[in-house]
């Protein structure tokens, strides 16, 4: 079975920087693969 994981689309945690090092961190501990929402804008309700 292979794992993924998913990507902050706000916050500190959804800048350039922090995504790069997510990413790399997730490759290096053996992640198959990474999702991001396509819905990065949402109505308020």
């Amino acid at each position: 079975m292979r794992y993924g994981f998913y990507l902050p689309t706000r916050g500190r945690s959804a800048e350039p920087d922090a995504l790069e090092t997510l990413v790399t961190r997730g490759e290096a501990l053996g992640f198959h693969s990474t999702v991001i929402a396509d819905h990065v804008v949402f109505p308020v309700t």
